[in-house]
């Protein structure tokens, strides 16, 4: 899967499904997605990601 295919399936599913694969990632990686969004995006796209994600993130990190 390229980053295309990845931001195609997070811009398409709902917040539940979306969460499901936040915590996946989470599990197998070992660290909170918000660090392999710092890592792996600078400017402009590293913001809208964390934006995008803020909300969903609180959700299922509480």
């Amino acid at each position: 899967m390229d980053k295309f295919d990845a931001y195609k399936v997070l811009a398409t599913s709902n917040a539940n499904h979306v969460g499901y694969l936040i915590s996946e990632f989470e599990s197998v990686a070992g660290y909170p997605i918000e660090k392999a969004i710092e890592k792996d995006f600078s400017g402009d796209t590293k913001n809208l990601l964390l934006v995008s994600f803020s909300n969903l993130l609180m959700r299922f990190h509480s």
